[in-house]
């Protein structure tokens, strides 16, 4: 049996192994997806990239694992389903765990969507800090800390080079979409996060310099888990040439 190189398992070996941890991936994959009442497409499109994006998450040759992710469009979307197609993103590439290439930080489109109605941002903040998937919960239940109970910083950037974003709104009709930023561990500064854009260019270069301007923003974390008395805050992390709307925590004044 021919070894790869000295020292290093037999290339069938390597085969193996990744076959069996495929195999193991989709039958948890299946188990997921049977545990819901009825299965759709949606559903079924949701596991596949989860369960690629998990082979991936481990590293080496598993890198080169195919996302199976498809890129969607959502047309009338109101406040609670922006909510819940943005945690279905974080939860398809793996809540900001792992790292999906080798070196390079990537993006990846998730999602392109059309609001029903205008969406006032600081409405859909205050929506995700107090419900769970559309049901009514505390904060620590809430889909805002689905989205950054792991995270060092702000997972959701909103692109303030778009006007409407830039006054807080998503215009009714127009197209947007949600893309997810794999940051490389070899890297500093800005995290894994989702991403809201007008955009259509989807330039890794753009998108980039729109996040490097929120590195400073204030861990969401670190700040609840002090438990000190707090007021949610909507954040705007920018410069004349862009930037990101996000959300956290301020201390209320005395």
């Amino acid at each position: 049996m021919p070894w790869s190189k000295k020292g290093e398992a037999p290339i069938s070996v390597t085969t193996g192994v990744i076959l069996a941890v495929i195999f193991l991936v989709v039958v948890l994959a299946i188990f997921l997806v049977a545990k819901t009442s009825f299965l759709n497409t949606e559903q079924i499109q949701q596991t596949n990239c989860w369960a690629s994006n998990s082979i991936k998450c481990n590293g080496g040759l598993f890198h080169a694992m195919p996302n199976l992710c498809d890129f969607n469009t959502v047309d009338n979307v109101d406040t609670a389903k922006l909510a819940q197609i943005i945690r279905d993103a974080w939860w398809m590439y793996k809540q900001g765990s792992c790292d999906f290439g080798t070196a390079v930080s990537e993006f990846y489109p998730v999602y392109a969507f059309t609001p029903k109605e205008d969406i006032n941002l600081q409405d859909f903040f205050q929506t995700i800090m107090s419900t769970n998937r559309g049901v009514e919960a505390d904060l620590t239940h809430s889909d805002y800390n689905y989205l950054e109970q792991n995270t060092a910083q702000q997972s959701l950037c909103f692109d303030t080079n778009d006007a409407g974003i830039k006054e807080y709104k998503l215009s009714k009709g127009k197209l947007y979409y949600i893309l997810y930023y794999d940051d490389q561990q070899i890297q500093t500064g800005t995290k894994d996060k989702v991403l809201i854009s007008s955009n259509p260019d989807f330039n890794v270069d753009y998108y980039g310099n729109i996040l490097n301007k929120t590195e400073g923003a204030a861990s969401r974390s670190s700040i609840l888990r002090r438990g000190i008395a707090l007021i949610s805050a909507i954040f705007t992390e920018q410069s004349n040439d862009g930037g990101c709307i996000t959300y956290g925590f301020a201390q209320p004044a005395q």
